[in-house]
């Protein structure tokens, strides 16, 4: 099965993006819906900070070779 990394990537999001739109036209009532929004969302947010947290720690190992 040949493929790149950046494919697999491509399929898991547009994979996971469907599953999500279905996630939510399944919900109940709209403080489901919220909950479940506000979830992927801190999680977005915790992925930033920790790809900044990892570039900042990559800076500083530079600077400490340097």
């Amino acid at each position: 099965m040949p493929g790149t990394i950046r494919t697999c990537q491509k399929f898991l999001i547009q994979y996971n993006r469907r599953q999500l739109l279905i996630l939510l036209q399944n919900c109940t009532d709209e403080g489901e819906r919220d909950a479940i929004q506000k979830s992927v969302t801190r999680s977005c947010f915790l992925e930033e900070e920790s790809g900044e947290e990892l570039s900042d720690s990559d800076d500083e190992a530079t600077e400490t070779v340097a």
